[in-house]
């Protein structure tokens, strides 16, 4: 891969396919949970978008942060499963609660 908007992008379409084996085979590669496409969504917004708990865990576990997109609206905004809704939710409190 050429640059990382192209693995940035290899890494929200194996995301959206719900492809853990792929996205593992990713992270064990060293690319980065965080990294972001031009609109600014991560792959934990994709996860959520889909409604996949197990890409959604597999990712926080991974190191995934819950950020922005270019909209302002975090990965459980584009969710509407209450389980994932509920992961990335407890996943930012223990953040803040690490935090403090």
């Amino acid at each position: 891969m050429n640059n990382n908007e192209d693995v940035a992008d290899t890494l929200l379409n194996y995301v959206l396919l719900d492809d853990n084996k792929k996205v593992v085979e990713l992270i064990k590669s060293t690319v980065d949970v965080n990294m972001y496409n031009f609109m600014g969504t991560t792959a934990l917004h994709h996860a959520a978008s889909i409604n996949s708990i197990s890409m959604v865990r597999l990712l926080l576990e991974n190191g995934a942060k819950s950020m922005q997109d270019s909209t302002g609206k975090f990965p459980e905004d584009w969710a509407s499963d209450p389980g994932v809704i509920k992961s990335l939710q407890e996943k930012k409190l223990r953040n803040l609660i690490h935090i403090v």
